[in-house]
This record gives C-alpha cells, sequence and structure tokens, in this order.
C-alpha cells in the first residue's frame, strides 16, 4: 500500500489563515458598527460599508476555496489494484489514459479558486469518463505517487538511462511512505517492499495510456548560450546602479560624510541587493549532450544535466503573477525529470524571442517545451 501526504503549508496553513485574517476583519468592523451605528449620511459611513462586503465576499470565497480543496484534494492510496481517490474507490485496470503533466482547472461552473484553478498537476480519466484531478501544490512528492503509477501500468516500459549523470536528489519508496533518500548519480526506480500489487495486464502497442518511454537519441549539439545582457533589463540596470551611486556619493567623493558604522551598513546593504537580485539571473547553455545553467554575477554556478534524463521543459512566468505583464513577472525555467520531479531556475533577464530560440533547440532533440511565459 502506498499513500500521498499532503503538504502542510499549502493544504492546511495557507487556505485557513485566508479564512482567519479576513473573517477577523469582518467580525471587527460588523461588531465596531453594531456598538457606534452607522446612519450612512456621510461618504465615509459609505465606504465603511463597501469595505463590509468586499471582506463579506473574501471571506465567502476562501471557504468556497477551502471546501473545493478538500473535495478535489483528498489523500490517495494504492492497495492491491485499487486506486482510493478519498472516500471512492477505482479499479486501476479501469484507467483509460493517464496525463501525467500540464496545467488543469476542476471542471465547475461558478466561482473557482485560484488555487485550484490553472495549476500543474495530472488527469486520471476512467472508463466510464471520469476524471480524477491530482494537484501537485497539495502534496508532498506528487511525482513518486505518478511514478509509482506509471510503473505499475507500464512494468515493462519503466526504463531508465543506465549512463544517466544527473546529480539530482532522488526520492525512494519505502515502509508504505514516502521518505527522502540519499543523492544518486542514476535514475531510481520505486519499487514497493510492502505490496503486493500486480498487475498482469500489460498496454498493447495501441494502448491509450500515455507511455513515457522514448528513444535515446544520439545528442552531439553545437555549443549555443542563451542568455541577454542585465543592462537592458530594469532589474539588471538597478542591481548596479543603486551601489554605484551610494559608493560612489559617500564612499569616494564625500568620505567623510558618513562614519564607518554607516559605511558597514551601506556595503551590507548593496551586497543584500545584488544578491536578491543576482538569484533572478540565470542563462543557459546547451552543449553537446547537456544543458548547463549558469549566473551572470555568480560567475562560479554551473549546474550540469543530461538532456536525456528530461522528460518536459516549461517556460512558466511566477503563480502569482501569471496574468500580469511587465515588472512582475518572473520568467522560469521548469524542469521535469522523467520520474517526474522537477527543478525551477529563473531566468528573469531573457526575453521573448530568446526563449523561443531555446524551445526550437530542445524540440530538436525530443524534448517537449511548454511555453508558458
Amino acid at each position: 500500500m502506498i499513500t500521498t501526504r499532503r503538504n502542510i503549508l499549502n493544504y492546511y496553513i495557507k487556505p485557513y489563515i485566508n479564512i482567519a485574517f479576513f473573517g477577523s476583519i469582518l467580525i471587527f468592523g460588523v461588531f465596531n458598527i453594531a456598538t457606534k451605528g452607522l446612519e450612512l449620511n456621510s461618504f465615509q459611513d459609505f465606504k465603511i460599508l463597501f469595505l463590509l462586503f468586499v471582506l463579506a465576499f473574501l471571506c465567502y470565497y476562501f471557504i468556497l476555496s477551502l471546501f473545493q480543496i478538500i473535495q478535489y484534494a483528498p489523500i490517495l492510496t494504492i492497495i492491491d489494484e485499487q486506486l482510493i481517490f478519498g472516500d471512492t474507490t477505482y479499479s486501476i485496470n479501469n484507467i483509460e489514459n493517464i496525463k501525467y503533466t500540464g496545467r488543469i482547472t476542476i471542471p465547475k461552473k461558478g466561482i473557482k479558486s485560484t488555487m485550484l484553478n490553472n495549476k500543474e498537476g495530472s488527469i486520471i480519466k476512467m472508463k466510464d469518463g471520469t476524471e480524477l484531478y491530482l494537484f501537485d501544490h497539495f502534496y508532498d512528492e506528487a511525482h513518486l505517487f505518478k511514478s509509482f503509477l506509471r510503473q505499475k501500468l507500464f512494468p515493462s516500459d519503466y526504463i531508465e538511462d543506465e549512463n544517466s549523470k544527473v546529480d539530482i536528489e532522488k526520492k525512494s519508496y519505502g515502509n508504505g511512505t514516502f521518505t527522502t533518500s540519499e543523492k544518486i548519480n542514476t535514475p531510481q526506480i520505486i519499487k514497493d517492499g510492502n505490496s503486493n500489487i500486480t498487475i498482469v495486464k500489460k498496454a498493447p502497442n495501441n494502448s491509450p495510456f500515455t507511455s513515457t518511454k522514448k528513444e535515446i537519441p544520439i545528442i552531439n549539439l553545437p555549443y549555443k548560450v542563451f542568455r541577454d545582457s542585465q543592462f537592458k533589463r530594469i532589474r539588471g540596470i538597478l542591481i548596479w546602479l543603486i551601489p554605484s551611486y551610494l559608493i560612489i556619493k559617500n564612499l569616494i567623493l564625500y568620505p567623510k560624510s558618513i562614519n564607518t558604522n554607516g559605511k558597514i551598513v551601506i556595503i551590507t546593504f548593496l551586497l543584500l541587493l545584488i544578491y536578491y537580485h543576482s538569484r533572478y539571473m540565470n542563462y543557459f547553455v546547451l552543449e553537446k549532450d547537456h544543458l548547463l545553467i549558469r549566473n551572470e554575477n555568480f560567475f562560479w554556478k554551473k549546474e550540469q544535466i543530461e538532456l536525456n534524463d528530461i522528460y518536459e521543459i516549461v517556460f512558466e512566468k511566477e503563480e502569482k503573477y501569471r496574468r500580469f505583464r511587465g515588472l512582475l513577472n518572473k520568467r522560469y525555467m521548469r524542469i521535469i525529470y522523467k520520474d517526474f520531479s522537477d527543478e525551477k531556475y529563473c531566468a528573469d533577464l531573457l526575453h521573448q524571442p530568446t526563449w523561443e530560440n531555446l524551445k526550437k533547440e530542445f524540440e530538436k532533440v525530443n524534448i517537449p517545451v511548454r511555453l508558458e511565459c
């Protein structure tokens, strides 16, 4: 038997904090009006009343969101040949198709929670047309559940490249729960030591299942760098303009205008400023069969990933700013590995044409790319 674990922060803490925060303000406002009265004879009174209506709607929205989360993010369990989705049990043999990755939204009319709208996840479709939604956001190590389910559906297709050299933190399965293992250099096949699950049925060549076995091409890409100058973006200009101004004014032109403690404070502030913004200044290099992640200011950073270990790549914006344009955006490359684990690298300096060119290069070696930024 295996079971998922809900994410404590996203499933338990955030929804209840939202309800408690706006609910407490609403209760305080209603209590204040009840004791002092509201005569609606001034514009200020109408503003207070409007604010109360807004707070009441927000409380209703977050309570509705909580019920939707409880309904669409239950505990998932696989035992023998059964998939238990909350209180409902389905036979694994009745699964018609699985979409392992992609953005999904609950099929509900009316108000939908932003927590269940356009989120990364999976869709398990049964033969009777029932669709089960797995939102990665609400589970710890959701990729392990997907990988385990895929192994049971495709026992002969769950084959990875033995020559993989990606040094990422993999996960192992043990004692009925998902636990973290040490770092290993080869992809790990997740095995269940306690379960008696056996899937006799194997998918034929024309199976509707989404098989993940891919031909491993002989990759020999030319050396290409995908980067844009940091001095062409607001983030890059500010990161050096502010330090240059403070250093020239307080440390060079007027060194006596500020004491030693003040200089230490300025230098500390500048270092923190540079460090904070530099984290978003990654760029990418393709060389032969490797993807290299470098950084504009952290020149010593060099992470290497084997292209053969990549299942899918997503170019995306920061989740909370997905609908906005301009300065609020942070653009990421999210790499989904063949065991469905993922890593994100922010590359906020890259322009749209650079992302599109990088997408074309990945597609040359049959790596699917979703351009969502």
